[in-house]
């Protein structure tokens, strides 16, 4: 053994007498079953007394021993003991006895039980000592066992905050500790600072004893499980709920490319600061960094990932939570820690945190959905592993949900099972029923999904049968007839043509079932519509669903609201604002019912603010809905994962439009780890929030760095959702700018053209896209030589802005600004003078963050009056535009130093 490793000492008891506790272990006094704040030399006189209970312990002896022999004042140990006897209370004070010039002694009956055994400290660390370095902290007792450090908790005798210290003398102990810090800066770079994962305050690398200052999150997990019955008398959602709080901050951490690597009830904190206890996840002394790269992006040190040596398992406990493979000497994974995660969710759900997954566990769980979690996040092949934390969370999120489908999936298997024997009979005399056929197991399994959506906006599962077998029916007879050639009258009909038609006869084919039948299966639509990016169709579901809601006694608002925030979406898609507030002002109406019986609705709600803000270029009012939604979002507690991406991705983009970009950053990078875990790199969603990353690199003059990111971007996103997907589109044009940026005009333009032509094509000339876009193209043609094509574009463009947004907005006038400019260069000085009339510095800085827009109109209004020959107001303004130029130094597409300085030497100014 390295004669640094820290060895057990003498046994540890727990003390009981009357109403009162005291646990060594622990060192601390319970009365009546609740913690006493009392000082640490109070309790030591106690454990004194405790531990020659009926025998006289000498004032010589206890001075000695708890204060070594040096007391600051005479009447310290009066005091303390006139301290235990308060804390005692009128029933137990009487016990601890006062022998005139002799001593106190502790009477009656104690019974003791041995809780552990002491830990010795080879750094001579000893009980009320000062922190090193940290005098105005005590150390109050040794926490352990660990394998690699000492490890204490301190007090602030003046304030009562308490820290936690892991100390190390050198060698592979130090680098331990380098290792922990390290990844906790990655963490809090990666998430910002969290509630759920411990902090690291401070440390000391400079001189022995060597140390982490660590904030104290209160016991671990098991601790706090053997002292009260607290988790037993938990429901079995409060469980899970519990248990959530784990898996969420492990997969935090995995965003950031951090595994654990030592997942157990040990390592997880629970905090009593509010009413509902707070799991903290801590000790990252063994974790791993999956991305070491990330360190020199985030610019931080490497130190002590070098380190390499194998570490002994600290104890049994450990090798209980190690998942198979790595026995067999893999490397440890994702699916590691997943393994670790799933034992401690099978302890937690049984409220025994010692108990083994031994084989039959799954006799020990009742509920079905349980036991497929379970069985998947502890799979002996990782390969069969669930593959992220994320995505065991969101599976427990959704048992009731599954569970609902799960019904509606037998109810469909019973129906395609009679089905099949009915078409057995007309196989021979209608061959195109085979493909019918096939289509019809499609169609079921979309029905399923149409349900699952419907569900999880209202989770009404008193109805969910009817309207599962409703939907499963709609799908059958509706869906795949509509696909029927004999019904169609032509073969290959498609998916959204299929649906559309279908769509027409909902109406009348369920006439006499209840509203909520129609307006589910409408909703189902709408949803469905838009998820085939036919936004039209899906607004004209929509309305329909809201008419279906209306018509229940008593109508249902929740449902009606439920559609027009989905509607709102499509609207603005299409660029039919003007119908947006309306809507909004009638769910607003329902703001009180949506908080009580639907919150994550109100979420969505304010999600639809936001975007009507972006669209109107209010960037500030937009991210103000932002943050408010997310800070919604996550004070309802365990939000369906993609929702919880969603907001942060909007809060992201919106930070992006008002040029917060290092928050931007943050939290896209954030999000985008996330969604790799959940969804996959390839997946269109982790592929999207790439590109508006980009973006965020482009507006930092960051253009190199976008393109390297951008272009497989770009490709996944064709591949995997076409060319004339909106998504695919608008990747294309933040390509196109990084193209622009980088100087290779004529493959600016070149993207720029084919997206501007798809965009017309599929959401008209009054998108903000399309408009945008087209003012893309313009910017890319005049940059690339060709003016003429340049002015044309712009004022087709323009003249798009004007119809849809009307003169006063940002998209409107950035564009006013860029076509004046362009024929300023054409000799068509009077005609830019008149679009550059009128315009705002703040409107034209919410279209594009720039703090140069008085330079830039500085030097349009001094090429002007060149133009004029007013030689002395050209001189001025260019000036003027020189001297207001914040940083020369940053590439810039428009070239303004550059320009400014070349037009006063050919103007010889």
């Amino acid at each position: 053994m390295n004669e640094t490793e820290i060895k057990p000492g003498a046994p540890l008891y727990c003390y009981r007498f009357g109403a009162a506790e005291f646990d060594e272990a622990r060192f601390d006094l319970r009365v009546g079953g609740l913690r006493v704040d009392i000082e640490q030399r109070p309790l030591e006189v106690l454990r004194e007394l405790l531990k020659s209970a009926g025998d006289v312990v000498t004032k010589e002896r206890l001075l000695d021993v708890v204060w070594s022999g040096r007391p600051t004042v005479e009447t310290v140990l009066t005091n303390a003991i006139s301290k235990l006897r308060r804390s005692l209370g009128e029933a137990d004070m009487e016990r601890i006895q006062t022998v005139p010039r002799v001593g106190y002694r502790i009477d009656g009956s104690i019974d003791r039980l041995a809780v552990g055994r002491q830990l010795l400290s080879p750094l001579a660390l000893k009980v009320q000592m000062p922190v090193p370095g940290r005098t105005h902290f005590l150390l109050e007792r040794q926490l352990g066992p660990l394998r690699h450090n000492e490890v204490w908790l301190a007090r602030n005798p003046k304030t009562g905050e308490r820290r936690v210290y892991k100390f190390s003398s050198d060698g592979d102990r130090l680098s331990l500790l380098k290792r922990e810090a390290t990844l906790y800066r990655v963490l809090i770079e990666g998430l910002g600072e969290r509630p759920d994962i411990a902090r690291v305050l401070d440390w000391n690398f400079e001189s022995p004893p060597f140390f982490l200052e660590c904030a104290y999150g209160g016991p671990n997990l098991l601790e706090w499980s053997k002292s009260n019955d607290d988790l037993a008398a938990q429901s079995l959602e409060q469980r899970i709920g519990f248990f959530l709080q784990i898996a969420d901050a492990v997969a935090a951490a995995h965003s950031v490319g951090v595994l654990h690597k030592d997942l157990k009830p040990a390592n997880v904190l629970v905090s009593n600061s509010s009413e509902l206890p707070r799991l903290v996840l801590t000790d990252f002394g063994s974790a791993r960094l999956l991305e070491p790269e990330r360190l020199q992006a985030l610019g931080i040190t490497q130190i002590g990932l070098t380190h390499t040596s194998m570490q002994p398992l600290d104890s049994s406990g450990t090798l209980l939570y190690m998942a198979p493979e790595l026995y067999r000497g893999q490397a440890p994974t994702v699916q590691s820690d997943v393994y670790a995660l799933g034992l401690m969710l099978y302890q937690i759900v049984l409220a025994d945190l010692s108990r083994p997954m031994t084989s039959g566990w799954e006799r020990d769980i009742d509920d079905e959905e349980l036991r497929e979690d379970l069985a998947a996040a502890t799979d002996g092949d990782p390969s069969r592993r669930l593959k992220s934390a994320a995505e065991l969370a969101e599976r427990l999120r959704h048992r009731d949900v599954r569970h609902a489908a799960r019904a509606a999936q037998r109810a469909v298997e019973a129906q395609a099972l009679e089905a099949r024997r009915t078409l057995d009979h007309a196989r021979a005399r209608r061959p195109w029923i085979m493909t019918a056929m096939a289509t019809l197991s499609i169609g079921l399994a979309v029905s399923v999904w149409y349900y699952l959506a419907a569900l999880r906006s209202e989770h009404r599962l008193a109805q969910q049968f009817e309207i599962a077998d409703a939907l499963n029916t709609f799908m059958t007879h509706d869906l795949i007839g509509a696909a029927n050639p004999a019904v169609s009258g032509h073969a290959d009909v498609k998916i959204l043509d299929a649906a559309k038609a279908a769509s027409e006869r909902i109406d009348s084919e369920f006439a006499m079932r209840a509203p909520n039948i129609q307006a589910a299966l409408h909703f189902a639509m709408q949803e469905s519509l838009d998820g085939l990016t036919d936004a039209e169709g899906a607004i004209q579901e929509g309305k329909k669903a809201i008419a279906a809601y209306e018509r229940e006694t008593p109508p249902d608002r929740m449902g009606a609201d439920r559609a027009s925030i989905h509607m709102v979406r499509d609207l603005e898609r299409l660029g039919r604002t003007d119908e947006v507030p309306s809507l909004l002002h009638t769910i607003e109406a329902d703001l009180g019912q949506i908080r009580a019986e639907q919150p994550l609705l109100e979420v969505e709600y304010l999600e639809d603010n936001a975007m009507q803000a972006t669209t109107l270029a209010h960037h500030d009012e937009a991210l103000r809905y932002d943050i408010e939604s997310l800070q919604l979002l996550q004070r309802l507690g365990n939000p369906p994962g993609d929702l919880e991406n969603r907001i942060e991705f909007n809060v992201a983009n919106s930070y992006l439009l008002v040029g917060r970009y290092s928050e931007a950053d943050s939290l896209l990078r954030k999000v985008i780890a996330r969604e790799s875990q959940t969804l996959g790199p390839q997946h269109q969603q982790t592929l999207y929030t790439t590109v508006v990353l980009a973006h965020s690199l482009l507006a930092q003059y960051r253009a190199a760095e976008a393109e390297k990111i951008l272009a497989p971007a770009v490709a996944g996103l064709q591949a995997s959702l076409g060319e004339s997907h909106g998504r695919t589109m608008l990747a294309k044009t933040v390509l196109g700018r990084a193209y622009l940026e980088n100087g290779n005009y004529e493959e600016a333009a070149r993207l720029d053209s084919e997206a501007y032509e798809s965009l017309a094509k599929k959401f008209g000339n009054r998108y903000q896209n399309t408009i945008s876009t087209l003012e893309g193209l313009g910017i890319a043609q005049r940059l690339g030589g060709h003016v003429d094509a340049a002015a044309a574009t712009l004022s087709r463009s323009l003249a798009y802005s004007r119809e849809a947004f009307g003169e006063e907005n940002a998209i409107t006038q950035h564009i006013k600004y860029i076509l004046a400019d362009c024929l300023i260069d054409m000799n068509r000085a009077r005609e830019g003078a008149a679009l550059l009339k009128g315009l705002d510095v703040d409107l034209l800085s919410r279209a594009e963050v720039n703090t140069d827009w008085q330079s830039r109109l500085d030097f349009a209004a001094a090429r002007i009056a060149l133009a004029e020959r007013d030689i002395a107001n050209a001189r001025r303004l260019l000036d003027s535009a020189a001297a207001a130029l914040k940083d020369t130094s940053k590439p810039r597409w428009d070239h303004l130093p550059q320009r400014i300085e070349e037009t006063r030497r050919v103007a010889r100014l």
